[in-house]
């Protein structure tokens, strides 16, 4: 694949499989806040910068045909009118409307105090809707407000005209257009973009556009696409999604990004996540929702019938893995949950510092310790670690609760630990970026994996995997430490990775919001499934391998069909 240049705009084919083609569109330079809007014909596409230009550009030979100078105003939105005849774009606190074929600034729709984030042309070309810190819905011909909808951000009309969605970095909204009435309320859908600031580059959630698929059956929001009805999501996205008008192609821009030379890639790699879609959610079986905060554990018992995840909300659930019914909730903690293991042999389930019996729910064992991070039960039901904040490592007696031994070494955050089969060894992986193995009878570190932050033993023995924050998966020989094998892919880092019952397969998850499953033998990637619309953290198999549970930040927990 070509290296992408900062002054590249990307076309994408919104059919390919693993298929990629782009063209580089000359003369404008990407600069923060480029905009992109297909004309309604499919023949043109506009784009706006902070310079406070706008650019009409050929879609099929990538020619400037037209450029508006509007002011040292960043262009923060732009929208074709249904004709082709006029240009609705916002910048500042006001929008204004320019006709395409000589430029000449037509009208100017004020009455925002704050910025206008985005404009929008009804799909019979007599209104015009604006968005701020509220929506506005203009009379396209006078400019008069007929409209004012609250609590908005941007904005987007259904192809039929029915509704208006809008979006902030909180809800996504609909609304009936005819009367302002909200119809639905959906979940917060922010887009995670770098920045750089005060030198440094940084992660920040940012509210993104909307866009309708021309037949009315998607709508692209906040980094996901909603099946229209449902509401559920489809597809996650790595930014601001426009459609050509036959929904063959998609143009993606990522909002507020300052792009250096070394930035070229992380771009690249983002733009990658393009997909297509009608086969993204066909392994998936079902959404478990309830929980009031984002998920950091999931795992299934050891008899296939329940998942147990655990939550930022402090709780801890049960769930019938058949059915997807809430069992029971498990509160009383201290503070967060952040792991969540069963023994092996199913009695008992740990949820951070506490000891559940796996059957009645009640509350058997209390460990002294704050905040867990990570637990993990030793292979013959005798010894549970534990991982904390601090880097330190605990290993109790399962039957009494006693202390046995406090291991250092990490200087971050424990966030995952796996024992050995043969329970000889356990591997600790922490935020300090390094996985430990060490010998659990002496308690002495054996080595040390670096790049990573979580770990999985395979079921044999022989091999460790680790996910890393430079999002490849790697798979080591536990005997030796020597690196037998990268899997790359991800775009994000590597939150959790997990061996199939078997070892045949490995499945990692990742801050891009996606679970890709591996041969574990040869490396090969065999599907990527899609569906949540935040951080996937942790993934378990099913005791038959054939299905995979996820838990993300999106308060959700996601079953998934991964049978042959």
């Amino acid at each position: 694949m070509a290296t992408l240049q900062k002054e590249d705009i990307i076309v994408y084919n919104f059919d390919w499989r693993p298929r990629l083609f782009y063209e580089k569109l000359e003369g404008q330079r990407w600069t923060p806040q480029t905009l992109l809007a297909w004309s309604p014909s499919g023949h043109y596409l506009v784009s706006g910068a902070s310079d406070g230009t706008l650019r009409i550009w050929s879609a099929e030979t990538g020619r400037i045909l037209q450029t508006i100078i509007k002011r040292e105003v960043s262009i923060t939105s732009a929208a074709w009118s249904p004709d082709e005849r006029f240009l609705a774009s916002g910048s500042g606190n006001t929008a204004c409307i320019h006709e395409v074929l000589t430029g000449r600034l037509v009208r100017t729709l004020e009455g925002h105090t704050g910025k206008v984030d985005s404009v929008a042309w009804s799909p019979n070309g007599h209104y015009i809707a604006s968005a701020s810190s509220v929506v506005q819905v203009h009379e396209a011909r006078t400019g008069a407000i007929l409209r004012t909808l609250e609590g908005c951000g941007n904005v987007a009309w259904s192809p039929d005209g029915r509704y208006l969605a809008s979006c902030t970095t909180t809800a996504t909204l609909i609304w009936e257009a005819a009367t302002g009435q909200l119809l639905q309320t959906l979940p917060s859908l922010s887009i995670w973009v770098w920045a750089w600031k005060e030198g440094k580059r940084r992660k920040e959630a940012r509210g993104s556009l909307l866009a309708w698929s021309p037949d009315g059956r998607f709508l692209a929001s906040g980094g996901a696409v909603y099946q229209v009805g449902s509401w559920q999501v489809v597809r996650s996205m790595p930014g601001n999604l426009q459609w050509s008008p036959d929904g063959r192609y998609a143009v993606v821009g990522l909002c507020s990004i300052v792009l250096r030379s070394e930035d070229a890639r992380f771009f690249e790699q983002t733009a990658i996540l393009i997909r297509e879609w009608e086969a993204a959610t066909k392994e998936l079986v079902q959404t478990l929702e309830g929980h009031a905060g984002e998920v950091n554990s999931v795992a299934w018992s050891p008899d296939g019938r329940l998942i147990a995840s655990g939550s930022v909300d402090g709780t801890a659930r049960v769930w019938d893995a058949a059915t997807g019914q809430l069992v029971r909730a498990l509160e009383g903690g201290r503070g967060k949950v952040w792991s969540v293991a069963w023994s092996p042999d199913g009695r008992y389930l740990t949820t951070g510092s506490r000891v559940w019996g796996a059957e009645t729910g009640q509350l058997v064992r209390a460990l002294d310790l704050e905040e867990v991070n990570s637990v993990a039960w030793s292979p013959n039901n005798g010894y549970i670690i534990t991982g904390l904040g601090d880097g330190t490592l605990h290993i109790w007696d399962a039957a009494g609760g006693q202390l046995l031994r406090t291991l250092k070494g990490h200087t971050g955050y424990v966030l995952s630990a796996a024992w050995s089969p043969d329970e000889r060894y356990f591997a600790s992986g922490s935020s300090d970026g390094t996985v430990r193995v060490w010998d659990a009878a002496a308690g002495q570190l054996v080595r040390m994996l670096a790049a990573a932050n979580s770990v999985a033993w395979s079921p044999n023995g022989r091999y460790l995997a680790t996910g890393s924050t430079d999002n490849a998966v790697r798979v080591w020989d536990a005997g030796t430490g020597q690196l037998l094998r990268a899997l790359e892919g991800h775009l994000g880092r590597v939150m959790s990775v997990a061996w199939s019952p078997d070892g045949r397969y490995l499945a990692s998850g990742s801050e891009d919001r996606t679970i890709r499953v591996w041969n574990a033998g040869t490396g090969q990637l065999l599907r990527t499934m899609v569906g949540h619309w935040r951080d996937v953290n942790s993934l378990a198999w099913s005791p038959d391998g054939r299905r995979l549970a996820s838990a993300s930040w999106d308060a959700t927990v996601r079953i998934w069909d991964v049978s042959e």
